[in-house]
């Protein structure tokens, strides 16, 4: 939560959290789903899709 609360990059994040980017973004992707299951309202609000939040977006070939 902290690259969007401090609107951080990914790289930046990572750097902060002494992590790898590709755990960063699991760590967010976790993050994301359990603050979605404990407060449901706040995606309805902000109009975000359930499944997908910027920056999470799972890229396949």
């Amino acid at each position: 939560m902290l690259r969007f609360y401090e609107d951080l990059t990914e790289v930046q994040t990572a750097h902060v959290m002494h992590c790898s980017v590709s755990t960063m973004k699991s760590q967010t992707r976790h993050a994301l789903k359990r603050l979605r299951e404990l407060a449901p309202e706040l995606t309805e609000a902000f109009g975000v899709e359930p499944d997908v939040a910027p920056g999470t977006e799972e890229v396949h070939a």
